[in-house]
């Protein structure tokens, strides 16, 4: 059994539980094993999926929940990770990359909100995931962002 990331949430327990299932007795689970259907309903508007590209090293986003383009202001979908502004991002995936293994990782990012004319300070909580394209080496990631807290 893979001991749980530190730092994970029961808001994203679910996600990571539901990993561990498909994943079955495979190191890593492929990509074939997940089936949005199955994972938990009201974790799938915070859900992202990442292509990786290896050389060089990227990460490009080819699913990203509404919930979190609602948190971003903008739909990612198909751009790159190095592309957001205020970074950190790509290093989290290129850990969780390295290690093969789930990650939790916390952000903060300050967003203009043009309605209220005003900054908002987020912090995030993301849980990523490895995916396989045949149970060993890591081909995409799975991952979970929700707001921990905010303020003006």
């Amino acid at each position: 059994m893979l001991d749980e990331p530190v730092g994970l949430s029961e808001a994203l327990r679910p996600l990571y539980l539901y990993w561990l299932a498909v994943r079955g007795e495979k190191l890593i689970p492929s990509r074939a094993d997940i089936d949005p259907v199955t994972i938990p309903r009201e974790l799938l508007p915070n859900i992202v999926l990442m292509d990786i590209i290896l050389s060089p090293l990227r990460f490009r986003y080819r699913l990203m929940g509404t919930a979190i383009t609602e948190m971003l202001g903008v739909d990612w979908t198909g751009r790159y990770v190095d592309e957001l502004p205020g970074g950190g991002v790509h290093e989290q995936c290129a850990e969780t990359l390295k290690a093969g293994k789930p990650g939790v990782y916390f952000s903060d990012q300050r967003r203009y909100d043009p309605n209220l004319m005003q900054h908002k300070s987020l912090r995030y909580e993301r849980l990523l995931l490895p995916l396989s394209d045949g149970g060993q080496s890591v081909t995409m990631l799975l991952g979970g962002t929700l707001v921990k807290s905010s303020h003006w």
